[in-house]
């Protein structure tokens, strides 16, 4: 089972963490993009791989969604 990305006021100023973690989506795939696996961040964090997965996709349509606003 996976878990979903969620904001929350209280947690971590409102950031996109991994549900029941404190771990920002945003730090998952500033590791990634420095070379770090996802086997490698999924230990690190004690997260199921496809957990890390799931930051990683959510970063990207972050991303996806950003560069679609700059083309306007």
């Amino acid at each position: 089972m996976t878990r979903s990305i969620v904001t929350k006021p209280g947690v971590m100023f409102g950031q996109p963490c991994i549900e029941g973690t404190r771990v920002p989506t945003s730090m998952i795939g500033a590791r990634w993009t420095a070379g770090d696996t996802i086997r490698e961040l999924a230990a690190d964090y004690d997260l199921a791989e496809a957990d890390i997965a799931d930051a990683l996709r959510y970063e990207l349509a972050r991303l996806h969604q950003r560069a679609g606003w700059l083309e306007k």
